[in-house]
């Protein structure tokens, strides 16, 4: 037995021998290798020895430690703790694997981890001890327990006074405590027991560059600490950030190409190599890396907002602002993606939604000072020359050069009446400074002074230093919009996109501006010429859509464009919701909500298809979970007025009137000149039989925009609730005379009806017509109006006139049934059957469609299609009514007698609680 033991052995032995002896190098002589690597700085030649050492030997501990060593200084954080754990289940000394394991673990995030796992650990070594104290001391410092950093601390240093980790932390700690001279000291002592060491010299460059500001003396300590120890990768990355800051772009490439040598792939190192690209304007570079890091870590804030930027620079707008509210949103401390949404806003002329952004930041209290001079611009885009310049003073106080006191100096001679001072020296600074600040700030006064001639000749100034960019020309547009001089409008803005054929703001307001003058075929040329030179941009094809929608275009067609949109921006909101927008138009409410729906899966955190949902909910007739959407959209953007208005509509048609109100009015502290939220809140108010509240409303909107009709509008509506009706048309005429516009007109239309002047209604109605023939919305507002009036012929003439615009208008089809229903036509099924095509399920069609079938004598039908109507709402005491009605006419009288009853017994107050009681007699 055991002579057979020792001859197994020995060919054991020499079974060994034999496999090293032909295999080259043992795991010995490799982990040897690693060393020599390492004492010449070179850890990727190291670690290659050290993987080939453990392939021969997988349970070699002591190499699979100086492995995860050796991995911590390339800055692989996962693999180190990887293979430092394997190295203690080897059973290689935990006194020397886990201070390191620890190590790895707080670099990579996992403090809370390493607390709960070696926070009771104890080592008799005093280097083990002092090292694995100094990292607790880090990681409960990293969670913001203080306190117990500090005992860990004073342990770490109880074990060895002048172990060096637990003194650079000691002064790392007194540097956050703005101690700065203690830990200067400190460093200093550090310095004297070691010189060259390479942590001390580092954070001596991080209190440089972070508490002193010193950004020069810091990078010459960034540089000792790679000299002494060059693998050391964070102070790599932190004298590159320094370098990329000072635009020292050449300095920065020689850093990047010194940490490519051994962190190549670190993706830190790929993220500086897409910063510097960008810098150095190679962008197609920059967007490749960003990319496919982006693949690795979607959720990446500093990627995105990266991301977002190349897509700027690079004219992809809409991917831009996908990229850069996602930033934005996962952190709104991160100022710079803030800034580059609001730019991505005004180049994509969304100056609307860039003031909305703009004014949730300030209603936080959190605009960072950076922003003021964009804050600025973006209301001067808006037209609020008044606060434009007062964000531009603000701006200018910020910066202590002497050209922005001079511009400082004129915007307080202009606050304080000295009109004539101030405008000298802001003219004089725009004549001598190449910058844009005193231009911008100028031209906002004279805006703001209406002294649009000035306002124009500093435009031209201002043209004069950025003669390649397009915001002069668009605002020379603006400015002699203003003047009424639209030829000279459209010319600028043809200016601007001849300077950047991607800049669709001006594209968009040329486009407005032909549409205003009755030209959408010039508008949709506009939009198209622009799409074709930019066939991937998202607002050009929303634009598009919107203006087929609006004129009568086909739905195929409409969805084309939309669906094209969502294509080429999968992650932006804007297509989608408009999407929803145009569904909710044609009443399609269902198909609405499973595009909202689904667009929540894809973007939970956007604002706007919150805001989608929440109205696609509320038409579907589902309000208790619109109020939950509209509420999750204001948590995102707390002060965006048109969110708390459609709140206070889901809480009024819940009748929750209290909270409505108590919507509207916060509505109205965020925006005191809301209009819509006046008009709500008007309502709301009437609703109650507040009268005088809501005409207070109407007066105190005459006040603040005299020049608008809007007041006098609302004064008119509260009469018309009065059923003051004459006074209802004289404040419609006063609108008028501001504001001819298709809904003033089509309110003195009802206005005449209602006073008995039924030939003024009928000869204001046809001149509308032959002025305004494509004016879908008066046509389809004065055949309502003639139905209601009974009225059918006129009603009739309107809505033919509609349907040549609008041949598949759902709404309009089934009005169209019902007028020929009552003048006992043919072609009444066919419009009525088309509707309910175009727009199934839908109550009001499928209860025109019933009463017409039963009056053709096809009851049974009826009462089907009836009964679907009752069903999908319920509610409705007419929908109830009419199939008692044809239950009447199919002569089935006891269901039409329970129908009725039913009716009745739901009160007085129904609206059709009188005709089912006269009804009722006639079959009892």
């Amino acid at each position: 037995m055991h002579t057979r033991r020792l001859k197994r052995s020995i060919a054991a032995l020499l079974l060994v021998l034999a496999v090293s002896g032909c295999g080259g190098d043992s795991a010995r002589d490799s982990l040897e290798k690693a060393r020599n690597h390492l004492s010449s700085k070179n850890v990727q030649a190291a670690i290659v020895e050290l993987k080939s050492a453990l392939q021969k030997e997988p349970n070699f501990g002591e190499a699979r430690h100086l492995l995860g060593l050796t991995l911590i200084q390339a800055g692989s954080f996962m693999e180190a703790e990887v293979e430092l754990r394997k190295s203690l289940a080897s059973g290689y000394s935990e006194a020397l694997v886990v201070p390191e394991l620890a190590r790895a673990m707080v670099l990579r995030g996992q403090s809370s981890k390493v607390i709960e796992e070696f926070g009771k650990t104890e080592f008799t070594e005093p280097g083990s001890q002092a090292s694995l104290h100094a990292t607790l001391a880090d990681a409960y410092f990293t969670i913001g327990k203080l306190e117990s950093a500090k005992t860990a601390l004073a342990a770490s240093l109880a074990a060895d006074s002048k172990y060096i980790p637990a003194l650079v932390l000691s002064a790392r700690f007194a540097a956050i405590g703005k101690e700065t001279d203690s830990a200067l000291g400190t460093i200093g002592r550090i310095l004297a027991i070691d010189p060259r060491s390479s942590s001390a010299w580092k954070l001596k460059g991080d209190i440089f560059q972070h508490v002193m500001g010193k950004p020069i003396d810091a990078l010459t300590a960034y540089h000792k600490a790679i000299e002494i120890e060059p693998t050391l990768l964070q102070a790599h990355f932190d004298a590159l950030t320094l370098l990329l800051r000072l635009g020292r772009l050449d300095e920065a490439a020689k850093q990047l190409a010194g940490i490519k040598g051994f962190a190549g792939q670190n993706p830190r190192t790929r993220l500086f190599e897409a910063q510097l690209a960008y810098q150095q304007k190679n962008f197609v570079a920059a967007g490749e890396i960003t990319q496919q890091l982006l693949r690795q870590a979607p959720d990446s804030i500093p990627l995105l907002q990266l991301m977002g930027a190349v897509e700027l620079q690079t004219g992809s707008l809409s991917q831009a602002e996908a990229h850069l509210t996602r930033a934005s949103l996962a952190n709104p401390g991160f100022s710079l993606a803030r800034r580059l949404l609001l730019v991505t806003y005004l180049r994509s002329g969304q100056a609307a939604k860039a003031l909305s952004t703009l004014e949730s930041a300030i209603g936080k209290g959190d605009l960072d000072p950076s922003l003021y001079s964009l804050a600025g611009e973006i209301y001067l885009q808006n037209g609020d020359a008044r606060r434009a310049e007062a964000y531009f003073a603000k701006a200018l106080k910020l910066t202590p050069g002497d050209a922005d006191k001079r511009i400082a100096l004129g915007l307080s001679r202009l606050a304080g009446g000295h009109a004539a001072e101030g405008l000298d020296e802001l003219k004089g600074v725009a004549a001598s400074d190449a910058r844009v600040n005193a231009d911008m700030a100028l031209i906002s006064t004279y805006m703001r002074r209406n002294e649009l001639d000035k306002a124009l000749a500093a435009i031209g100034k201002l043209e004069a230093k950025q003669p390649d960019r397009p915001v002069a020309a668009e605002l020379r547009g603006h400015v002699q919009l203003l003047q009424g001089d639209k030829v000279a409008a459209r010319a600028s803005f043809l200016r601007a996109l001849a300077i950047d054929a991607n800049y669709f703001s001006a594209a968009g307001k040329l486009a407005m501006l032909e549409i205003a003058e009755g030209k959408p075929n010039d508008a949709k040329r506009v939009l198209t010429s622009f799409l074709e030179k930019n066939p991937k941009n998202e607002l050009a094809l929303l634009a598009i859509a919107d203006l087929s929608a609006n004129q009568g275009g086909t739905v195929p067609e409409i969805l084309e464009l939309f669906n094209k949109a969502i294509e080429f921006s999968p992650t932006s909101p804007a297509p989608r919701y408009h999407l929803v927008n145009f569904l909710l138009a044609r009443n399609d409410s269902r198909k609405a909500l499973t595009i909202a729906q689904s667009a929540s899966l894809v973007m939970p955190d956007s604002p706007e298809i919150m805001d989608a949902l929440g109205r696609a909910q509320r038409a579907s007739g589902d309000i208790n979970q619109a109020i939950a959407a509209f509420n999750k959209a204001i948590a995102l953007q707390p002060n965006l007025p048109t969110t708390h208005i459609r709140l206070a509509e889901a809480y009024a048609a819940n009748k929750n009137t209290a909270a409505a109100e108590k919507s509207l009015r916060r509505a109205l502290e965020i925006a005191p000149d809301a209009i819509q939220a006046q008009r709500a809140l008007a309502v709301l108010l009437l609703g109650q039989k507040k009268m005088a509240e809501a005409l207070a409303i109407a007066k105190k909107i005459q006040v603040q925009r005299p020049r608008d009709s809007v007041g006098l509008v609302i004064e008119g509506d509260v009469r018309a609730w009065q059923q003051d009706w004459s006074g209802a048309l004289v404040a419609y005429r006063s609108a008028q005379k501001i504001s001819a516009t298709s809904e003033v007109a089509s309110k003195v239309h009802v206005a005449l009806l209602n006073t008995g002047k039924a030939a003024e209604a009928e000869s204001l109605a046809t001149a509308w017509i032959k002025t305004h023939p494509t004016d879908a919305q008066f046509l389809s507002e004065i055949g309502e109006a003639a139905i209601k009036h009974k009225d059918f012929m006129m009603a009739e003439r309107s809505l033919a006139q509609l349907l040549r615009l609008q041949p598949e208008n759902p709404l309009a089809l089934n009005n169209m049934a019902w007028v020929m229903h009552r003048l006992k036509k043919d072609e009444a099924f066919g419009h009525a059957e088309k509707a309910n095509a175009l727009l199934p399920n839908q109550p009001a069609f499928m209860d025109t469609l019933a009463i017409i079938l039963s009056g053709q004598g096809k009851h049974s039908k009826a009462i089907e299609i009836q009964l679907k109507a009752v069903a999908l709402q319920p509610s409705n005491p007419s929908f109830q009514l009419n199939l008692a009605k044809i239950f009447v006419a199919a002569g089935d009288k006891a269901r039409a007698k329970s129908q009725l009853e039913a009716i009745i017994y739901s009160g007085e107050k129904q609206p059709a609680y009188q005709d089912a009681v006269a009804l009722l007699k006639t079959i009892s």
